[in-house]
């Protein structure tokens, strides 16, 4: 179902405008000594005439406006530069500050313009792939033939976070954008990549897994991007209309997610592979959050190694993906890809720590009576690489069998375990190759405590370290448990008893749960009882006796 994004600006048509300047150079050029001139040439060149200081002869700017929106804070001016294909150009205006962007993607070039506080407006060369991710790969890889019932007026509704602040809609439905700085204002009227509702599914957990650690909710619930403010979200269209970089495999517009002075979406075009959507999909969100490209000398996507990638290069054959912070050798690029995510100019950060690392914060383990440790109960999410998340599981004597498996479908987590005693020491570890890990270990009776770490593989040449180690994961096994899983002492006194002692006290169990014998040394029952208490033992005579404890739902002697 078409939609239509756009800023509600006043379209002009045909309004040009001549500057002159240097290219090829870092220095910052002038442009025009009044900040006001300038903009009024724009908007109504026909009623003045340009009288800007011509600096140089090698690059010459004809700009032609087409979008114009006022509101109480700011000026925006969006269009186009004349004889440059997919060309832009976007000028803001903030009390007496002016400040924007020209793009000439034909020629891969782009300008930073600003001004001064004395009116004059400058311009400066700057790298374009810092305002604009150009050229990303194309995927040369295609889905077997995509059978699923295709959706017909709504995609799966999903979200991974309800609630959050932050919003990634994922568009599958086609989109009519208009007014955006995508190609200068223009309409895009971007058709649906027809995707079936499993293959919408598969895109959608690639894409939640890869932001699972933020405080985002990435969703395909239209009303929640549209009721969500415009600097908190981003709009990440699917479809096979290329029209704002058709040699590409997507595109957006770096910063953009937090930008309060535009709402433009991004761009996936590798729509036939699934995984390549996926990861293209975050790829570009990323750019939109502040990210930069990660390759090495003469490759500007690096593809990874062995079962390895980075999302900000290129991560779609490799079957792990990660955020990156340039670890890996000769990496051009060594930004904090999750500090960048999490920080405050985006707004979200991470998401709420779900389980303690220390033992006086340790969350108790599900466990039924017969022992079973349930997947869809016990479960939690490393959220950055200092977290670790702590249980705890109380055991009768026996074999304790538990695996640790990442999120089933698209993984980004390395799971070590690792059981410790009360006194912290470690009685076992798991750590196998792979992303899963599993314990087998006889216990004896006692508590016990399951630390759950994201780790790195191999080195940072032939795998990785921690750093994107993580995602969700589940606990599932069994065990002997004490019944509901906690650490009971259970005691009796007095011990010995005198002859005036009537009362015996049991501190510890619960009379459903419980039953009691009192046995002499020949092993007769002279008391067989539901404990209280308080049990009368007034009719005892004077002698040795034995106390037994059976917990009644595990058939098990408890104390004797």
């Amino acid at each position: 179902m078409n939609r239509k994004l756009t800023q509600f600006f006043f379209i002009i048509s045909i309004i040009t405008g001549s500057y002159n300047v240097y290219s090829q150079s870092n220095k910052s050029y002038l442009i025009s000594d009044n900040q006001q001139d300038f903009i009024n040439d724009l908007i109504q060149p026909k009623k003045r005439k340009y009288s800007a200081k011509k600096i140089a002869n090698d690059q010459s700017f004809s700009f032609k406006l087409n979008v114009q929106n006022q509101n109480e804070k700011n000026l925006t001016l969006i269009g186009t530069v004349n004889g440059h294909q997919l060309s832009s150009f976007s000028f803001v205006k903030t009390n007496n500050s002016l400040k924007g962007n020209i793009i000439l993607h034909d020629i891969k070039k782009a300008y930073t313009l600003y001004s001064e506080s004395n009116g004059q407006v400058f311009v400066q060369e700057t790298d374009i792939n810092k305002i604009l991710c150009v050229d990303f790969k194309k995927a040369n890889i295609k889905d077997a033939a995509d059978t699923g019932i295709t959706f017909s007026k709504a995609a799966p509704q999903l979200e991974s976070l309800p609630g959050a602040p932050g919003i990634i809609y994922l568009d599958f439905d086609g989109e009519l954008v208009s007014g955006t700085n995508w190609l200068g204002g223009a309409t895009i009227n971007a058709q649906s990549p027809n995707f079936s509702n499993e293959k919408i599914i598969k895109v959608w957990k690639i894409m939640a897994e890869d932001f699972r650690p933020f405080n985002l909710n990435v969703t395909t619930k239209r009303d929640i991007f549209d009721a969500t403010p415009k600097h908190r979200r981003m709009m990440c269209i699917f479809t096979t209309t290329r029209d704002a970089e058709p040699d590409s495999g997507g595109v957006a517009f770096l910063n953009s997610f937090a930008s309060i002075d535009s709402d433009d979406p991004c761009w996936v075009y590798n729509v036939e592979d699934t995984r390549a959507a996926g990861e293209t999909g975050s790829h570009e969100v990323g750019h939109t959050l502040g990210l930069s490209h990660d390759g090495r000398p003469g490759e500007e996507y690096y593809s990874g190694h062995r079962e390895w990638s980075s999302i900000m290069g290129w991560s779609a054959n490799n079957p792990i993906g990660h955020w990156s912070s340039g670890e890996y050798p000769n990496a051009t690029n060594t930004e904090d890809d999750i500090a960048i995510i999490s920080d405050n100019i985006n707004g979200f950060g991470f998401r709420k720590d779900d389980h303690g690392n220390t033992f006086d914060k340790a969350t108790a383990i599900k466990v039924t009576v017969s022992g079973e440790v349930n997947a869809n109960e016990n479960f939690g999410l490393i959220s950055t690489r200092n977290d670790k998340d702590v249980f705890s599981f109380v055991v009768e004597t026996g074999n304790v069998s538990l695996s640790f498996n990442p999120d089933p479908d698209y993984p980004n987590l390395n799971i070590q375990a690792r059981i410790l005693n009360k006194s912290g020491e470690e009685i076992t570890l798991s750590n196998p190759n792979g992303l899963s890990a599993s314990i087998n270990q006889n216990l004896t009776e006692g508590i016990y405590y399951i630390e759950i770490d994201g780790v790195g593989e191999g080195t940072l040449t032939t795998g990785y370290s921690d750093y994107s180690s993580l995602g969700n994961y589940s606990i599932s096994g069994n065990y002997i448990p004490r019944l509901d899983n906690k650490q009971h002492l259970i005691t009796y006194y007095p011990n010995p008893a005198t002859a005036t002692d009537k009362i015996l006290h049991i501190d510890g169990i619960t009379t459903n749960d419980y039953s009691v014998k009192i046995v002499n040394l020949q092993g007769q029952v002279l008391i067989d009882a539901i404990p209280t208490p308080e049990m009368d033992v007034s009719k005892l005579s004077q002698g040795l006796y034995i106390i037994l404890i059976n917990n009644k739902p595990l058939g098990k002697l408890v104390k004797g």
